[in-house]
């Protein structure tokens, strides 16, 4: 009896570790093959589009592909994916319901993709939020901001609310306010601001440097030098224009005045002085007793 019933069993571990074996092999497979798929389709896409759309599809070809050797390998194991599928189809209808926010974000990220307002590597100003634009995925996008800080901005905040994009076209223009005193020559501290500002390193010699009269102040006139420079340089070419005009004006003799505020009491009311009699010290009390 105990023979006949290990022969039983026999067939059926036999059949059972095949299917494993079977299933294992269309998991190892499927991955790899998924894995040559996603990465060949995104170079493509950011080849010849942008690595927005090459994100996002990758994306969505990851998580397709998983879902299709999950039902390839129940089919091996021997379960109905018709009945899972309708299963699955009345718990993907309640998971909709309950999960609109991202199903709107996955929308959004679509007319993103359309619209094509960045790409990864840009940095953006969303509200009071500056930081560049580290990854881009179905759902949001994240950013790094100067201070390595990470920040996640849902996709549809992106298309339903007004953001920057300060790097989209290289160049920024940077002005530097100068204030110099009334009995300056105007003309003499203009091309010495000119000529700081074509000795800049930085700035980007496709743009003209110029310098203005913006407006006259309570302590002087007031004076713009303009440049163009690479965003990631902005903040090197004003601690550099900074110090040269420093140095140069001081130099030239021009004078950069601070605001002074000069009071006239002439007609006021002399104060009232009042003086408090004298108080005798302890000393002089025990002397006199």
């Amino acid at each position: 009896m105990k023979s006949d019933t290990t022969k039983e069993y026999v067939p059926t571990v036999k059949q059972y570790g095949l299917l494993f074996l079977k299933a294992v092999i269309v998991f190892v497979v499927g991955l790899i093959v998924l894995k040559i798929l996603t990465n060949s389709v995104e170079h493509l896409l950011q080849r010849y589009y942008s690595p927005y759309l090459a994100t996002l599809t990758g994306e969505f070809l990851h998580y397709i592909g998983l879902f299709l050797i999950a039902m390839t390998i129940l089919d091996i194991i021997g379960i109905k994916t018709t009945q899972f599928l309708g299963a699955a189809g009345v718990v993907g209808v309640a998971i909709g319901f309950a999960s609109q926010t991202s199903l709107s974000n996955i929308i959004s990220g679509i007319f993103l993709i359309g619209e094509h307002p960045f790409v990864i590597g840009d940095t953006l100003k969303i509200d009071s939020y500056i930081g560049r634009v580290d990854s881009i995925d179905l759902l949001s996008v994240k950013l790094v901001t100067t201070g390595n800080d990470y920040i996640r901005i849902p996709n549809a905040y992106l298309v339903t609310n007004s953001f920057m994009n300060l790097t989209r076209y290289g160049a920024k223009r940077i002005g530097i306010d100068v204030r110099v005193s009334y009995d300056t020559d105007l003309k003499k501290a203009a091309t010495l601001l000119n000529s700081i500002g074509e000795k800049n390193p930085y700035k980007v010699a496709t743009y003209e440097v110029s310098t203005l009269v913006t407006s006259f102040g309570d302590a002087g006139i007031n004076l713009t030098l303009y440049s163009w420079v690479a965003y990631e340089n902005i903040n090197k070419t004003q601690s550099w224009l900074l110090d040269q005009i420093n140095t140069e004006f001081n130099k030239a003799g021009i004078v950069m005045p601070w605001p002074e505020m000069i009071v006239d009491l002439k007609g006021a009311p002399k104060p009232e002085v009042l003086l408090l009699p004298e108080k005798k010290s302890n000393d002089a009390d025990a002397v006199a007793t």
